[in-house]
């Protein structure tokens, strides 16, 4: 099967062109940015591995699995999370919650903050790193519990 091939299976199935290029080139270790490549490569046959995983991944996708659980990755603001089915997928609307929050931490004089029901790990670190925060602002995270309450991949940085 070549490139073309998969992405047009996956159309098929009903998959919007971009979903299917995103998990295609997180299937061949590829970057997200890497769409042309696609297009300049789409007679290269997919490899053996890949293509034997390739139906299982657009079939999960066409029955409503976010991407991002099936690649593990998701950008939120300029953070690469590794995310999975245990955390929640951070969507547009968090990052409207993190810019209000920000606006209204603004308006304090050192403030404290505790972010709780993390998930990925994404909310916290944003504002932390977020040059409208006042060095005084202090974040803080409970700590991770055995059962996992964020993807732990993400936690060296958030706790850091």
């Amino acid at each position: 099967m070549t490139l073309d091939q998969a992405l047009r299976q996956a159309q098929a199935l009903g998959l919007e062109r971009l979903d299917a290029q995103w998990l295609l080139l997180a299937l061949l270790g590829r970057p997200a940015q890497d769409r042309a490549w696609l297009l300049a490569h789409d007679e290269q046959t997919l490899p053996e591995p890949a293509a034997e995983r390739w139906p299982g991944l657009i079939a999960q996708r066409s029955q409503g699995v976010p991407l991002a659980y099936l690649t593990g990755r998701k950008a939120f603001y300029d953070l690469d999370l590794q995310v999975n089915a245990h955390v929640l997928d951070p969507r547009a609307d968090t990052e409207t919650l993190v810019e209000w929050a920000l606006e209204r931490v603004q308006e304090l004089t050192s403030p404290k903050v505790l972010d709780l029901g993390t998930g990925s790990g994404a909310v916290a670190p944003e504002p932390k790193s977020a040059p409208a925060m006042s060095a005084q602002t202090r974040w803080r995270w409970p700590r991770p519990t055995p059962s996992g309450w964020a993807c732990p991949c993400n936690l060296p940085w958030a706790l850091g």
